[in-house]
């Protein structure tokens, strides 16, 4: 939300869940904001609202991030539930499904698209391979706790790596 408001941007972002205090949840029914963070719980709670038209009715875009989470779990079977509310209270609403991993991209878009309309599925260039190194020290690791802090040492030393 920092970037929105170094560039000066008269957007409102704000977050919904459980840990949403009232008042603020009151406030965002009255004034809803230009982006809301939530989730398929409060979502569900919103759409069963009287005024749901109203909070809602402006919507143009749902981005699930994480889709391949929710794919196989009973909050991503809330959220499809909830989703065909959403387009009836929103012509013309858009989903946009994001994740990075996904074993079958197809068959997740399926699962996503709202039925029977296709789904395109876009993907990025994953960039260079990873480069990793391992830091090879006389300091054994601890059993647990601490990370890499053992070895900053001899990483400092110059410890040969590999």
């Amino acid at each position: 939300m920092i970037p929105i408001q170094d560039m000066g941007l008269a957007i409102r972002v704000e977050d919904r869940s459980g840990d949403t205090s009232q008042t603020r949840k009151k406030a965002q029914r009255a004034d809803p904001p230009h982006i809301l963070l939530t989730t398929p719980e409060s979502l569900a709670l919103l759409l069963s609202y009287e005024d749901a038209p109203q909070i809602l009715g402006g919507l143009q875009r749902v981005v699930v991030d994480e889709l391949h989470a929710l794919a196989e779990s009973k909050r991503g079977d809330q959220l499809m539930l909830c989703l065909p509310r959403l387009a009836a209270l929103c012509p013309g609403l858009r989903r946009v499904g994001l994740s990075a991993t996904v074993d079958d991209p197809p068959a997740l878009a399926q699962y996503f698209a709202p039925h029977p309309t296709p789904c395109a599925i876009l993907t990025a260039d994953p960039g260079p391979a990873p480069d990793f190194t391992m830091l090879r020290t006389q300091t054994t690791p601890p059993w647990s706790g601490g990370g890499g802090r053992y070895a900053i040492k001899a990483d400092l030393a110059g410890a040969p790596s590999q």
